[in-house]
């Protein structure tokens, strides 16, 4: 009784700096502890059904993102670090603002944003986790090999799990309909890696060349011909 009867108190700007800043610490902690995990704040709270519900509402949103692999896609990407937005902010928000308007306290200006600032931290946090935790890793492209379609600087998510049940096949990377093509003479070949020549419809190529008819190697079948290795590469 003694308590409750102090807490109006407590609203004047009269109460001592150090007295709010003890009102407000546990909140804070506890808004911490939701944001990285939530549930966990309201739990140390003493609002253990609050807080099962919010560890649900955590845990089913993880196994969501993970057998659904959304991030597989960017559209799936956004969605999987909305969603952990979401539920990181309104558990932080939850812990913090329900004790605080139950004991009829009016936070700080400056304190009523933290709890969003810490929440987005952990949100991409967790996003980063899932990431990994779904069989995907990112990666910052180094050189200019895959321009334009991969252009250096890019940021750029990879499927590690992509090549477990099968190989790499046509059409992993590239647009429907368009080939890569590279001359045999790579040093001096004017083929799909020059900008100029790009890579070729398939409606432009006329058919598969056999062998030579006119020349002193006469009969050479060009399908069997090797082509001259890449410098570098695992041929040469």
């Amino acid at each position: 009784m003694a308590d409750e009867a102090q807490l109006p108190a407590l609203e004047t700007t009269s109460a001592p700096a150090d007295t709010r800043r003890r009102v407000y610490a546990k909140p804070l902690l506890t808004s911490v502890l939701s944001a990285a995990v939530p549930g966990l704040g309201q739990l140390v709270q003493g609002r253990t059904a609050r807080g099962v519900l919010w560890l649900a509402a955590f845990a089913a949103a993880i196994s969501v993102v993970v057998m659904l692999r959304t991030d597989s896609t960017y559209a799936g990407f956004m969605v999987s670090m909305v969603l952990m937005a979401l539920l990181t902010i309104s558990a932080a928000c939850d812990a913090f603002f329900s004790p605080v308007s139950k004991a009829r306290l009016k936070a700080p200006a400056f304190l009523i944003v933290v709890p969003f600032l810490i929440a987005i931290v952990f949100a991409l946090l967790d996003t980063a986790l899932l990431i990994v935790a779904s069989g995907f890793k990112s990666f910052k492209v180094g050189s200019s090999s895959m321009e334009a379609t991969i252009e250096k600087g890019d940021d750029i998510i990879v499927d590690l799990h992509a090549y477990s049940r099968h190989g790499p096949k046509r059409g992993d990377v590239v647009p429907p309909h368009l080939y890569f093509l590279l001359g045999d003479a790579r040093d001096i070949s004017l083929d799909s890696r020059s900008p100029e020549f790009g890579m070729v419809d398939r409606n432009n190529i006329k058919g598969r060349v056999l062998y030579v008819v006119n020349s002193e190697r006469v009969g050479k079948r060009a399908d069997l011909t090797q082509p001259t290795p890449i410098p570098g590469g695992p041929a040469s």
